[in-house]
């Protein structure tokens, strides 16, 4: 590969490796270059989403769908996407759960991250009011007409507390009611 990056070089020529991984051996690290592409942001999802249901998507889920597939690549959102559809032919609200276990499924083949999905719901949480309250407020900036807004998304929260008082139930509530993965 050294000598033919060489060659390639003086003909003007290139090689494009293409993987999911981006380790290159130390020999080569000069003379190769890396490209990251990007994960698909909320309106290429949603334009993904149009593609693969055909428009049969009701208008008050298709941000919530298309939502529930950020951090799958195009081509996984999609296959995510028509699987769902497998059900009943269309995308609705309940097929929320099956791209979100369909996109356990793609991630936990990586070995890199784990990812809970919870059935815990707010009202599962004992006492904690503030946060109760703060965390159904900020359910709503989660949509588009608040992003477009300029409102940002909350980027983490951070939960103290001694061993045994709620903070995984907290975390595992807060999921659940925002309707993101964990």
């Amino acid at each position: 590969m050294k000598d033919m990056a060489a060659s390639l070089e003086r003909e003007s020529k290139s090689v494009y490796l293409v993987g999911t991984k981006d380790k290159v051996p130390v020999v080569l690290s000069k003379d190769v270059s890396t490209v990251h592409f990007p994960l698909p942001d909320l309106n290429e999802l949603l334009e993904t989403l149009d593609e693969a249901s055909r428009g049969k998507v009701p208008d008050d889920h298709r941000e919530l769908i298309a939502r529930s597939a950020l951090g799958l690549t195009d081509r996984e959102a999609r296959r995510a996407f028509r699987k769902a559809m497998v059900q009943d032919g269309r995308l609705d609200y309940e097929d929320v759960e099956r791209v979100v276990r369909e996109k356990q499924r793609i991630v936990g083949q990586s070995g890199a991250v784990t990812f809970h999905s919870s059935s815990e719901n707010i009202q599962s949480v004992g006492g904690l009011e503030n946060l109760k309250r703060w965390i159904k407020q900020r359910a709503r900036v989660f949509s588009k007409d608040a992003i477009d807004f300029g409102l940002p998304p909350p980027k983490g929260m951070l939960l103290l507390g001694v061993q045994g008082c709620g903070k995984s139930l907290a975390c595992k509530a807060v999921a659940a009611e925002w309707r993101m993965p964990l």
